[in-house]
């Protein structure tokens, strides 16, 4: 379902979706050459459950009203520390 209304998503310059996990460096590296180009934004439409390939490994499961969601890092928070 997330790819299909993100599939119709013209307008984004980045499309991150959970089943493959994102390079934070590659993230980052086409923020920065959208800049060189002049951009002054980047859109980027992160599905829920999107993950980067580093913290993937490092995620865990942890148990919210008796749910297990994965837990891990945020796409800003990973991208504050590259910057």
């Amino acid at each position: 379902m997330a790819y299909t209304s993100f599939r119709n998503c013209r307008r984004a310059d980045i499309i991150l979706i959970p089943e493959i996990p994102y390079n934070v460096d590659e993230v980052l590296n086409t923020i920065r050459k959208r800049e060189k180009q002049g951009k002054k934004f980047t859109i980027i439409a992160m599905a829920e459950g999107a993950i980067s390939d580093e913290a993937a490994g490092k995620t865990k499961m942890v148990n919210v009203d008796n749910e297990l969601i994965r837990q891990a890092e945020s796409l800003g928070i990973s991208l504050g520390r590259k910057a």
